[in-house]
């Protein structure tokens, strides 16, 4: 590690102490341990993919354990989104071809009611199942920030890809109907 990293791990830290002191935490509880090793691989067993509730467009309960089992893609969208606007096609093809074996999912945020489901419904859109997530509790759940993101979890309930480049999806979409 050169010094320059090294410089800007200690201050980092340094902040991050100060600011959870400042918040009420106790310094000592708030330091860095280095004898607290906690791997990717720790953090990613304890994320539950499945472990969310929301609605459908239409208004039914969906549960993400109802994922389980079965490879789905995610697409979180807004209907104010213009590169959402642009993945609409290719989620609508990947919807037609793939959707017998791979549970395809728009996640409608960031909008009003009707905006979202007049988004949902026009065009070719109603080939894909559309969860609306008023509170934004999925969003959440998987980090989302922005719209046109897409989270893809295998059968196996891992997380095979997460991120906004579309061009993609479609492959992953394909290996994983072929795998299914």
């Amino acid at each position: 590690m050169n010094t320059k990293t090294a410089v800007s791990r200690v201050l980092g830290a340094a902040c991050l102490t100060s600011v959870l002191v400042a918040c009420g935490a106790d310094a000592k509880e708030a330091a860095p341990n280095a004898n607290d090793a906690t791997s990717a691989a720790d953090v990613e067993e304890a994320f539950d993919p499945y472990d969310f509730t929301t609605e459908t467009i239409d208004g039914t309960y969906f549960g993400g354990d109802s994922l389980a089992g079965k490879p789905a893609v995610l697409w979180f969208w807004a209907p104010w989104c213009p590169i959402c606007d642009e993945q609409k096609p290719m989620m609508a093809d990947l919807g037609k071809e793939y959707g017998d074996r791979v549970a395809i999912y728009g996640v409608a945020g960031q909008g009003l009611g009707d905006d979202l489901v007049a988004y949902a419904t026009k065009d070719d859109m109603a080939t894909l199942e559309h969860l609306w997530d008023s509170e934004l509790n999925v969003w959440r759940h998987f980090g989302m920030q922005m719209p046109a993101r897409f989270v893809v979890i295998d059968a196996e309930g891992k997380i095979v890809y997460e991120g906004w480049e579309d061009s993609e999806i479609p492959a992953i979409v394909e290996a994983l109907a072929t795998a299914s």
